[in-house]
Formats: C-alpha cells, sequence, structure tokens
C-alpha cells in the first residue's frame, strides 16, 4: 500500500476518471469492505457522498464531518463487526473506510498514514480533469504527511533522507533533507538504523519492530513500520518509515484494556440480572448502580423515572461514591415541565444528555441551578426505553472533576441502559400480576361459579327424567312402548343437548372449554341422532336419510357429546329450511390409518342456495336471512357448530348444488378405538324371514338392511320352507290381510314398517319402525324383542353382587338410581349427605362408592378427601364423583383430590356399570392440540450472532449462565403449576421466556410463551402437555447451546 502511494507521487496524474473507478481500486489495494468519499466543497452541508460498492451507504456522514471538522483529523469506531476509519485533511474532503473487525495490526497502524493519501488522490481525480504539475501534487502531499503526528521519512537506496514529515522535523535539532544516515545518527545507532532497513529490503511486506530514536530531548521509545517503495515498473526506490510514540501506543492499549474489562463487567451484570429473582429486582438495580459507578470511577450513578400522567419525575435509585454526599432526598420529585426542552425531549427522542461542565451553562437557567447546587461538574444521562415507552434516564456525574466520555464509554453505557430497562419492565410486570390477580381470580371464580350452577340445576332433573325412563325400559313392555320410550329418551338427549349448547357458547366465551373423548360406536351415535329428528321431518314432509360408509370402523375415540351437538344442529337447521325434498346425511372414509381415521361429513338439504354473500354472514349469531322471516330458532345453531369445529382444528365448509339445495361439511381426524367392535354383520346367517306386501323403494331399503344382518328373505307360500324367524309386513297392508299373523308360531318376530312416524299397531306385531333403519338398529331391535318375551328384560344382564353406597341430597335421584342398580344386581344403601355416608362407612362395607358432589353442608370433595384420609382399604375403594359440573378444571380437580373417576351427569346408566365393574372404557380427558412452529430452531445462531456482534463475550457468558440457571428456572415453573397458582405459573413462564429469547433458544421461548398464556387463559391441559414438551427440548437446546459454545472455543 504504501509503495502504491509513492508510485503515484511520482508518476504523471492520469486524466480525471469516475470517482467510483477510483474507490474500487482503493478498496482492492487495502483489503476493504467498502469505501466512502465525501466531497470537500460540501463540508457541513449536506454532504454528496460516493461509495464503493454503491449499494453501500456512508455510515452518519454528518456526524462524521462535524467530527472531523470540531475534533480531530483522524478518528475510528466499530459498529456492527465492522471498523470504520475517517480522515479528513483541511478543505481536502474526507474518506470514509470499513473493515471486517478486528483489523490486522499491520494495516490498521498504516492507515493514518495511507489513506488521507489515497483520499487526496481521489479529491485530485475529481476535481481536475487536466493534468497537474509535479511540483503543486508534490506540494500537496507534503501538506497531507505534515499534518499526521507519526514521524514520517522516505530515505533512498543509499540511505539519503529524501523527505521527513514536520513531525520528524520537530523531533531532531538540525535539517534531514538531503543527509545520510551516519550524519544524523552516531555510529552504533546508525548500525541498528541500517539493518532495520536492510531487513525492510528483504521483505515484501512491512516490518514493524519497537526501537530507540534518539531525538533533541534524548532517546524515545517508538513503534516503527518499514516498507519498501517501487516505481511503476517495480524497481525499488527506497524505503519509506512511520514511527509512533510508544507512551501514546501504550496509552491506546490501556484504554482499549480498560474499555474491554468495562464490556466485561457488563457482560457479567447481564447474565446475573437476565436471571435475577421475582422481587429482587430493586436490589438488581443497586448493585448494577454500584458495579458501574465504582468501574468508570464517577461520584454518583442515579436512575430517575418519568410519571407523564402526573408530570413527574422520580428520584428512584442512587449509588454514592465515597466521600460523597446523596441527593435521592433533597430531589425526590421534581416536574417534567420544569425540564422538558433540554432534558426530557432529548430522552424521548433517545438522546443522550451529556455536559462536560457545568459550569459552562447560562446562570440564569434552572438546570444550571438544579446541577450546581448538587456540585456537579460533568454528567451524562441516557434514556430507558423500553419500546416508544421511555421510563426514566440513568445518569452518571462527575462532582471532583470535568469528564469527557469516550464514544466506546457511551456505547457500553446504553449497553447498561437496556440492562436497567429490563430490570424496571419485569419488576412493572410483576406489580401488575399481584396487583391484578385477586380481580383476576375472583372473576373466574364467578365465571366458573356460574357455569357451575346452571349446569348442576338443568342438568339434574334432566338425568332423573332419563333414569325414569331407563326403569320403564326394564320393565316387560310392548314393543312399540320400547320404541316410544326409545323416543322419549332421544327427545331428552335433544333437551340436554339444547341446553348444553348455551352453556358451552358460554364455557367458549370465558375460555373455559374443554374436550372430552370416549370411545363410542360412530354409526350408533349418529343414527340416534338421525332418528331424533325423523318425526320433525315428517312433519315437514320430508325425507330423513342416513349414508353411512361401511368401510368405516364403527368404535372411535372421540368427544361424542359435542359431535352429536354439531349434527343435531345442522341438521335440524337443515330440516328447518327445507320445504320440500329430503336431508341426508353423509358419512365418508377418506384415509385409514392403523390408529385413525380421515371422515368427512356432510348434511345435504333440498333448501333455498345461500349465496356466496351469504355464506360469510350466515355462521353469525342471530343472523336471518331475508327470505327467513317466520322461520323458528335462536339463530345460535351454526354459530355453535362453527365455534365447536374450531375446537376440533377444522371449519365449516359450505357449498351450494348447482341446481338444488346446499351442503354443509367438515371433516375430522378421528382416532380408533384399540377396542374391538361387537361386528353385527351376518349374525342370523342361514335364518329365513318373509316379505309381505309390495315391494317398493322404501321396503326395499329395510329389506337390504336385514340382509346385511344375514337373512334370507323368501315370499309366499312358505309352510313347506324351513321355520320363518322374521316377517316383514308393510303398514299399508290391510289389517284383514295381516289378521292371519295372529295364528303363526310365536317364535316369528313381526315388524311393521313404515314410511312416516309410527302409530299404535296390532297387537300381533312385535315391533314397529319406519323406513329409516340400520343394520346396527335392526339388530338391537330384534335382541330387545327376543329379550322382551322374559318377565325382566335385564335378568340376563345382571351383575355379580356387590354393595354401593350411593350419596345424593336429592330424592328422585336416589330413589331412581336406587331402583336400577338393584335390578342389576347390586345391593345399593343410599346417603342424602356426607356425615351420613361415613356413619354408613363406620357400620358397613362397601364396594364402590358413589359421591354426588353438590352436597348440603360438607360437600362431595370435601367427603372424598376425609374417607381417602382415613388410610387402609379407603385409599383404594373405588369413589366415583357425580357431578352436573362440567367444567375441566373441576373434573381435573377431583381427580387429584383421590377421584377414581368422574361421571359427568346426565350419564348413560351403561356408562355408570362398566365404571363400577372396571370395564375398560378408553378415553381421553381432555383435548391438547401443541404443535410447534417447525421453523424455530432449538438454538437461533444466526439471530444470536447478530444480536451480539459487538460484544460476543456478553453473549457467550448469558448462555453459560442460561445453562446455570436454566433448570432451576423450569423447576420454578413446574412446582407452581403443581400447587395451581396460575399467576405465578404466568409470571415464571413471562420471566423465563425472556432468560430464552436472550440466549437464543427460540423453541424454548415459543413454548414459555404457550405456557404464559394457557395459564391467563387457565387452560390446565395445555400446560401440563407444554411443560412436558419443555422439559424434552431443553435437553436438545442445552446440546445446541453446548455445541456453539465449543464452536467459539476453537
Amino acid at each position: 500500500m504504501i509503495d502504491t502511494f509513492f508510485h503515484h507521487v511520482q508518476e504523471e496524474p492520469a486524466p480525471a476518471q469516475k470517482p467510483g473507478v477510483w474507490l474500487k481500486q482503493f478498496a482492492e489495494m487495502l483489503g476493504a469492505q467498502e469505501i466512502h468519499y465525501i466531497e470537500p466543497a460540501n463540508f457541513g452541508q449536506s454532504q454528496r457522498v460516493v461509495s464503493y460498492p454503491s449499494s453501500k451507504h456512508a455510515p452518519c456522514e454528518h456526524d462524521v464531518v462535524k467530527r472531523l471538522r470540531e475534533q480531530a483529523k483522524v478518528f475510528d469506531w466499530v459498529a456492527e463487526a465492522t471498523h470504520y476509519f475517517a480522515f479528513s485533511i483541511q478543505t481536502s474532503g474526507c474518506l470514509v473506510v470499513a473493515f471486517s473487525a478486528p483489523v490486522n495490526p499491520d494495516i490498521r497502524d498504516s492507515l493514518p498514514v495511507i489513506l488521507p493519501l489515497f483520499s487526496l488522490l481521489v479529491d485530485h481525480q475529481i476535481k481536475h480533469s487536466q493534468k497537474l504539475s509535479l511540483l503543486n501534487e508534490n506540494n500537496l502531499y507534503r501538506t497531507i504527511l505534515d499534518s499526521i503526528p507519526d514521524l514520517i521519512s522516505f530515505k533512498t537506496l543509499d540511505g539519503t533522507y529524501q523527505f521527513v514529515n514536520q513531525a520528524a522535523r520537530d523531533h531532531y535539532d538540525m535539517p534531514l533533507t538531503g543527509k545520510r544516515i551516519d550524519e544524523v545518527y552516531q555510529d552504533e545507532d546508525a548500525v541498528i538504523v541500517r539493518k532495520l532497513d536492510a531487513e525492510a529490503l528483504e521483505h515484501d511486506t512491512p516490518v514493524r519492530r519497537h526501537i530507540s530514536v534518539k531525538t533533541k530531548d534524548g532517546y524515545v521509545n517508538v513503534d516503527s513500520i518499514r516498507a519498501q517503495v517501487r516505481d511503476a515498473e517495480g524497481a525499488l526506490q527506497g524505503i519509506v518509515s512511520i514511527s509512533r510514540d510508544m507512551e501514546t501506543v501504550e496509552k491506546h492499549e490501556a484504554e482499549m484494556s480498560r474499555f474491554y474489562a468495562f464490556q466485561k463487567m457488563l457482560a457479567q451484570l447481564a447474565s446475573q440480572f437476565i436471571n435475577v429473582a421475582p422481587g429482587a429486582e430493586d436490589a438488581a438495580v443497586d448493585k448494577a448502580l454500584r458495579l458501574t459507578g465504582d468501574f468508570v470511577g464517577v461520584d454518583r450513578v442515579y436512575v430517575f423515572l418519568y410519571d407523564f400522567d402526573h408530570d413527574m419525575i422520580e428520584y428512584r435509585y442512587e449509588w454514592c461514591a465515597e466521600g460523597i454526599s446523596p441527593e435521592i432526598d433533597n430531589l425526590r420529585y421534581m416536574a417534567i415541565s420544569d425540564f422538558q426542552t433540554d432534558w426530557v425531549d432529548l430522552h424521548l427522542q433517545d438522546k443522550a444528555v451529556i455536559i462536560e461542565n457545568v459550569a459552562e451553562l447560562p446562570k440564569d437557567s434552572l438546570l444550571y441551578e438544579t446541577l450546581s447546587m448538587q456540585a456537579i461538574q460533568s454528567l451524562i444521562t441516557l434514556p430507558l426505553l423500553n419500546d416508544n415507552d421511555c421510563l426514566g434516564f440513568v445518569g452518571f456525574d462527575d462532582v471532583r472533576s470535568v469528564r469527557t466520555w469516550q464514544e466506546e464509554e457511551r456505547r457500553l453505557l446504553r449497553f447498561l441502559a437496556q440492562i436497567i430497562t429490563n430490570l424496571l419492565v419485569r419488576k412493572r410486570q410483576a406489580e401488575a400480576l399481584v396487583a391484578s390477580k385477586q380481580t383476576a381470580e375472583r372473576a373466574n371464580q364467578a365465571k366458573s361459579l356460574f357455569l357451575a350452577s346452571i349446569s348442576h340445576d338443568i342438568r339434574t332433573p334432566l338425568g332423573i327424567m332419563q333414569n325414569v325412563t331407563e326403569l320403564l325400559r326394564t320393565r316387560a313392555q310392548p314393543s312399540y312402548n320400547l320404541e316410544y320410550l326409545g323416543i322419549l329418551d332421544s327427545a331428552l338427549e335433544s333437551l340436554a343437548g339444547l341446553v348444553s349448547n348455551v352453556i358451552d357458547l358460554s364455557k367458549i366465551e370465558a375460555g373455559m372449554m374443554t374436550l372430552e373423548h370416549d370411545t363410542f360406536n360412530l354409526e350408533k351415535s349418529l343414527f340416534k341422532l338421525v332418528k331424533m329428528q325423523e318425526q320433525t321431518a315428517a312433519d315437514n314432509g320430508l325425507s330423513l336419510e342416513f349414508d353411512y360408509d361401511r368401510n368405516l370402523s364403527n368404535l372411535v375415540v372421540f368427544d361424542e357429546n359435542r359431535l352429536g351437538r354439531i349434527i343435531n344442529n345442522l341438521l335440524s337447521n337443515a330440516i328447518k329450511f327445507t320445504p320440500s325434498g329430503s336431508v341426508i346425511l353423509r358419512v365418508e372414509l377418506l384415509e385409514k390409518h392403523d390408529t385413525n381415521a380421515r371422515i368427512h361429513f356432510a348434511i345435504d338439504d333440498h333448501a333455498r342456495p345461500i349465496t356466496e354473500a351469504e355464506q360469510s354472514l350466515i355462521a353469525n349469531r342471530f343472523y336471518r336471512g331475508k327470505d327467513d322471516v317466520g322461520i323458528e330458532g335462536t339463530g345460535l345453531g351454526l354459530s355453535i357448530v362453527v365455534e365447536l369445529l374450531k375446537l376440533f382444528d377444522t371449519a365449516l365448509d359450505i357449498h351450494r348444488h348447482d341446481d338444488h339445495g346446499n351442503r354443509f361439511g367438515f371433516v375430522l381426524d378421528m382416532p380408533l378405538s384399540e377396542m374391538q367392535s361387537t361386528s353385527v354383520n351376518q349374525p342370523y346367517q342361514g335364518r329365513l324371514a318373509l316379505m309381505l306386501g309390495v315391494m317398493d323403494e322404501a321396503m326395499l331399503k329395510v329389506k337390504r338392511a336385514w340382509e346385511q344382518l344375514g337373512f334370507t328373505f323368501t315370499q309366499p307360500p312358505f309352510r313347506d320352507v324351513s321355520p320363518v324367524s322374521l316377517c316383514l309386513v308393510p303398514s299399508d297392508l290391510s289389517k284383514d290381510e295381516r289378521a292371519w299373523l295372529k295364528d303363526y308360531p310365536p317364535q316369528m318376530i313381526h315388524q311393521i314398517v313404515s314410511n312416516h312416524a309410527l302409530d299404535p299397531v296390532d297387537d300381533y306385531s312385535d315391533f314397529q319402525s319406519t323406513t329409516l333403519v340400520t343394520p346396527h338398529f335392526l339388530h338391537e331391535m330384534f335382541v330387545k324383542t327376543l329379550l322382551a318375551e322374559s318377565t325382566d328384560v335385564l335378568a340376563q344382564g345382571k351383575t355379580g353382587h356387590k354393595k354401593v353406597l350411593y350419596v345424593e341430597d336429592n330424592p328422585l335421584s336416589r330413589q331412581t338410581m336406587h331402583e336400577i342398580l338393584e335390578r342389576r344386581g347390586y345391593d345399593v344403601v343410599t346417603a342424602n349427605h356426607a356425615e351420613q355416608a361415613f356413619e354408613m362407612l363406620t357400620r358397613m362395607h362397601f364396594d364402590t362408592i358413589l359421591m354426588d358432589v353438590q352436597l348440603p353442608g360438607m360437600d362431595g370433595f370435601e367427603a372424598l378427601k376425609l374417607i381417602r384420609a382415613r388410610g387402609g382399604t379407603y385409599e383404594t375403594i373405588p369413589i366415583f364423583m357425580l357431578t352436573a359440573h362440567a367444567l375441566q378444571d373441576d373434573i381435573d380437580h377431583f381427580l387429584e383430590g383421590g377421584a377414581t373417576d368422574v361421571l359427568t351427569k346426565p350419564f348413560g346408566v351403561q356408562r355408570l356399570i362398566d365404571v363400577i365393574e372396571g370395564r375398560p372404557v378408553a378415553h381421553w380427558r381432555s383435548k391438547t392440540t401443541l404443535a410447534l412452529p417447525k421453523h424455530l430452531p432449538y438454538f437461533d445462531a444466526v439471530s444470536f450472532t447478530k444480536q451480539y456482534k459487538e460484544f460476543m463475550d456478553t453473549g457467550l457468558s448469558i448462555i453459560r449462565n442460561f445453562l446455570q440457571q436454566a433448570p432451576q428456572d423450569v423447576a420454578n415453573i413446574v412446582k407452581a403449576f403443581e400447587q395451581r397458582d396460575l399467576t405465578q405459573v404466568a409470571y415464571y413462564a413471562h420471566y423465563f421466556k425472556s432468560s430464552c429469547a436472550y440466549s437464543g433458544a427460540a423453541r424454548m421461548a415459543y413454548l414459555c410463551k404457550v405456557i404464559d398464556d394457557a395459564a391467563k387463559e387457565r387452560k390446565i391441559r395445555l400446560i401440563q402437555s407444554a411443560l412436558s414438551a419443555l422439559k424434552d427440548i431443553f435437553v436438545d437446546t442445552e446440546k445446541a447451546l453446548t455445541g456453539f459454545l465449543d464452536e467459539q472455543k476453537s
């Protein structure tokens, strides 16, 4: 680089070229990333900047120019992993050159000489289109070299000084130009200089040595660089030497050492304060002020907080050096408006307030009065900004001397300001959490109490009515009565569904909805819903059909209740809005795997086609189309469907048929049950059936369903055929035509088929149905009819003898459940409150306890805990909690308190029997969907490196501290969750999220946010899933962070 410059000094100047061409050449010579030239004519104005590469922009050119003019001719700084050097020479413009930090020391030390020369050459090429004389150019170069404080000289090959700059001339007591080495130095010194020059001539690269140079003031230790100078043809011309006083070098190294020590101290503070314990924020701020103040040697460090709502500045924190009086009690509060212009407005603009000498302030200003009253000579204050919110400022006072803060120190103080800001934000969040905790808990309790109360008050009588229908069914009944009881049962379930619609909507709005997954027969469950709507469809003159894919497994694990709610609402809407034609429920298997199936559900109607504009409105609550006036309904059905489908991570698809009607469909992924379904395929293989009357399409549907069960149909005459087990009779067959059936052998079962709603039929018929049937339905009716011939339908299904204690305060519930269980073969003892139950337990042994939750006096949950506390057999006796409280938190609470299981009213009798007998009933209490974004890495090395590019030591220290503290942070969240203190769970998760984010642990930071949000919304199961994932992910995160630390070491 040096010889290139001297080559340009000696040769004729080339015609003017575009500035970018010169900048490119110089960048290649220097090995620089970028280079910017600011034209001299624009100094102090709006500068015109020429850059290479052209896509780059000169950093803060206005500030650079101002500083070059007012403070220095040469200065440098580091920003964003880039080391910038700026130079100016009077009116010759300025040059900004950028290198990748850190810069090679040899290059860095030679830059103060070379770059001003390049700056001049660029300026020369831009300004001049004609040749300049060598004399004028040399005069310009001499001016440049004379402005440099280092000792610079050029010697020819014979050791004659041809040029020395002003700094070198000042160090000697004789003119050097034209003199040889022997004429300047004494014998021993001359030998050393020749030896150094010879060494430089042997090397193509600069040679750097520490030597002692004799000056007029004696010997001076210098850091000397020598380099060859060649002409355009490469011929060696001489040696250029650049020497710098070692005292200056050592001073610079001392400043850098102090800078790095300051940086290290701040890194330690950052790593400690990221994991500061809750409630210890004030002590952490005090520690930060003390350590920083002691390190930088100021007299006072403090933090003021802004309260803009009350026009107030509060003196909150203070540290004073020994011998310095505190001021916090004297200046506790001040008005913002008194310092708005010179102080507060600058902080709001994210600018520091720097006063290097208080004595120079206007003596009549309030600022001077306030500062001089505290004997402050110099100060610097930096704003505490959180996004756009200015919390206050941190300040540093010098009382005993005047101080000038260097740029590097200011940057590190800003880092400290950010640390303090984070502590204050964390303290503010903690205080807000504590302040809102009681209010939030009261609100949640009120919502929970309302939902639990209304759920209990409505569901309990519904449960009693269902129990009564169960008792009626267990007594001998005509077959058509069994059918009527089934319809009554379905109607009660429908009423329970309507009630549940309202309660579920309230739960969804309150954020308390969870999903209960049980094993059930999908075909049977959906068919019951269709049968329940059959009478309404018939009254409207509609045909209701059920199209079920036979390739689909019947037993699935899903939330039967809410799936039924969705289907029932869609069927009800379709029937309500279809004036004529049919409504069809279609269930189609899309995909099937070993453990789950993807199923499409659709309801096709013949209603008025829905327009595209209406499709975006139709699911809104209370929405009615302009043509729907007079149609009954609340307008909530579709909105509830949409909200429930969201819980299943799917959506309602509304499709308008081209010719008629609409399709309302959705797709669900359903887990398949591990239990084997009881197959109804071909159970009556080889049995004969007789069909009477005309074979229309409706009768053929029923016939095909029986054939799927294995029946073979024949026509009369049949007396010479094997015994017939079934006779299929259309309802429009005249009474006389079917009178002969009463004389037929009693083992034949007579089914009367109607196309419409059911009416009483002749006594000789065994059961009646419409044409809406499934093989499973017919199989059940066939079996029930066979069992009805006995005096007690359930006699064959009695269980083994068990003693059951049933605790229930509602007398109707006690009566009906007592009879149901007794008819099932159980020995039942009832109690109407907890104290009576304790008395029974003292006198008798029970195999099972059924405990209602809402009891007078002591509630069921308290009774449960007291029973378990007795120890012995009471710790293991099955205790089932019966409750109308359908909230998931309550169910979790009961299970954690020792309940064997929880049954939510109203529940089916068979469900109760299954749990009493310990039969496996696969179910999931709730659904929690936890899907982590795939793009999130365990450790985001790219973002981390960018964040800490200037302070990588700080970043690495933060990672090491994180790895030590993270297990305890996770333990804090787990402990708070075990205590069900969701406010603390949210606090610790939010706090740990910050630690993860600072450390680049992106995946863990995301999980902490999930836990934080779930705790605020009281989603217990989601917290459990996220905590489980958090523990697993920490293992991989730890590996990634440790690997990054190892890479940095190498």
